[in-house]
C-alpha cells in the first residue's frame, strides 16, 4: 500500500507504450462525393468524433481526416458515421444543472451521427460526456426529444418525453402498439429494436449496425488454470533494528476468471483471479560476538491471494495480443507466524501474522486465446499491520503461465 505512486507511475507508462489500436479496413466519402477505400483507425468510439486517423494502404503514413472535408466514413462490420446538420438540445442530465423549463432550445450544429439502423425510418445516435441524443430520419432529419427539468419547487425532476408523440405520429404501424411506446425508454436498445420492428412491419429494407457490430465484438466469459513462479521476500524493522529473510522461489496455482467487455473492440475485461501462496525462509543473525547473542527466526506465511481488476489488451494480430493487468488484491491469510529459534535471543521476533489490501500490475501476452504468459509484480505488503510500531515489507514478483479452458 505504501507504493501506490510508484505502481500508478508505473502503469501509466506501461499503458502509454502499448495504446495501439489496429486500422480496420473501411471507407470515407469526401466532400466531391468520392468513395475512397482505405484503413481506419478502430477507436470504436464511446463518444461521436470530429476526425479520425486512416491509412490509404498498411505501410503508408497515417492521415487525419476532419468533420468539414469528409460526408461519411465507415470501418466494415462495426461502426458508421454520417455528417449532418441538425438542430440539437444540450439541455443538461446532469442534477446540479437541470433548468427549470420544460422547453427544449435547439441549435444548428453539424456533427457525426453514430449510424444506427438505416431503412425506410432511420435512427442515429450522438454522445459526448455528459450528453446522449438520438435523431430519426424519414424524410428529414430530426432529435427525438427528451429532457429532464426541475418543477418550479425544485424538489422534483420532471421529464419532456416528447420522443414518445413524435414516434407515435411517425411511425405510424399495426404491429407498434401505443401501450408500447408509452413505456418506451430514451435508450439504444429499445430505440433500436422499435425501428428494427417498425421497418420489418413496412416490408422496408434495412440495416441494424448494432447487430453488425455485435457479431465481430461481443461480451464473452474465460475461465483458465494458472501456474507461478513467484520469487518473495520479507523484512523488518523497528527502532534501528532490522531484519531481511531470505528470499525464495515457490510454485503456486491458481484460476482466473475473465469477463471480457463488448464494446471498444473486445480491448477490455474484468478479471479476479484467486491464488494460493506459501512463503517459508529463515533470518541469521550471528553477528552479535559479546553476547553471543542469536536473534534467528523463521517465517511461515500462507495466504489466498484475490486479486480483482482490469485488463487491456492490445491487438497484434487475429492470434496475438499483448495485455496489461492492474489489480486490487485482498488476502485471506491461514496460521501463518514468525518466530525466533535462537537458544540466546535479545530481540524476540515472535508475531503472528496479519496483512491488508495491496496493488498489483502486469504485463503479459496471450496466443490464439488459449496460451499466455505475464510478469506481474506487488505492492509492498505489511504482514504485522496491527503493530504500529514496526513496519515489515512482503514483496512478490510472479511469472504466471495460463491455459484457459474456455
Amino acid at each position: 500500500m505504501k507504493k501506490t505512486p510508484l505502481f500508478t507511475f508505473l502503469l501509466v507508462c506501461t499503458l502509454n507504450l502499448f495504446s495501439q489500436t489496429s486500422f480496420e479496413k473501411g471507407y470515407f466519402i469526401n466532400n466531391s462525393g468520392e468513395k475512397i477505400e482505405c484503413l481506419i483507425k478502430n477507436l470504436d468510439l464511446l463518444n461521436n468524433p470530429k476526425s479520425f486517423v486512416y491509412k490509404l494502404t498498411k505501410d503508408s503514413s497515417e492521415n487525419i481526416a476532419t468533420i468539414s472535408n469528409v460526408k461519411e466514413f465507415e470501418i466494415y462490420k462495426i461502426s458508421k458515421y454520417e455528417r449532418h446538420t441538425v438542430k440539437i438540445d444540450r439541455s443538461s442530465e446532469n442534477s446540479n444543472e437541470l433548468s427549470l423549463t420544460r422547453k427544449v432550445k435547439f441549435t444548428d450544429e453539424q456533427l457525426f451521427l453514430k449510424v444506427l439502423l438505416k431503412g425506410k425510418a432511420s435512427l442515429y445516435k450522438y454522445s459526448e460526456p455528459g450528453l446522449l441524443r438520438f435523431f430519426y430520419e424519414i424524410d428529414d432529419i430530426k432529435q427525438l426529444v427528451f429532457k429532464s427539468f426541475l418543477s418550479s419547487d425544485r424538489f422534483t425532476i420532471k421529464k419532456n418525453e416528447r420522443y414518445k408523440q413524435q414516434i407515435l405520429d411517425n411511425l405510424k404501424c399495426s404491429d407498434i402498439k401505443e401501450n408500447r411506446i408509452k413505456k418506451l425508454e430514451y435508450k439504444s436498445s429499445k430505440l433500436v429494436k422499435l425501428f428494427e420492428d417498425y421497418n420489418n412491419c413496412e416490408n422496408a429494407n434495412f440495416v441494424n449496425y448494432i447487430k453488425e457490430n455485435t457479431k465481430k465484438y461481443k461480451a464473452q466469459f474465460n475461465l483458465s488454470l494458472n501456474a507461478n513462479v513467484n520469487l518473495l521476500g520479507f523484512s523488518i524493522s523497528e527502532l534501528g533494528f532490522s531484519a531481511s529473510f531470505n528470499n525464495k522461489l515457490a510454485l503456486s496455482l491458481g484460476v482466473e476468471a475473465e469477463y471480457v467487455l463488448g464494446f471498444n473492440n473486445n480491448k477490455w475485461a474484468i478479471v479476479i483471479n484467486p491464488n494460493y501462496l506459501s512463503y517459508s525462509s529463515m533470518y541469521d543473525d550471528l553477528t552479535d560476538r559479546i553476547t553471543k547473542a542469536d536473534n534467528s527466526a523463521t517465517i511461515n506465511y500462507s495466504t489466498i491471494d484475490v486479486p480483482i481488476g482490469i485488463r487491456h489488451y492490445i491487438y497484434l494480430n487475429d492470434k496475438s495480443k499483448f495485455f496489461v493487468n492492474t489489480f486490487l488484491v485482498s488476502n485471506f491469510t491461514m496460521k501463518s507466524e514468525i518466530r525466533s529459534i535462537g537458544t540466546n535471543v535479545n530481540k524476540p521476533l515472535n508475531y503472528d501474522i496479519e496483512t491488508d489490501m495491496n496493488y498489483a500490475f502486469g504485463v503479459g501476452y496471450k496466443y490464439n486465446n488459449k496460451f499466455s504468459i505475464e510478469l506481474r509484480t506487488y505492492t509492498a505488503r505489511d504482514l504485522l499491520n496491527q503493530f504500529a510500531s514496526k513496519e515489515s515489507s512482503f514483496n512478490s514478483t510472479s511469472v504466471i503461465l495460463g491455459y484457459t479452458i474456455f
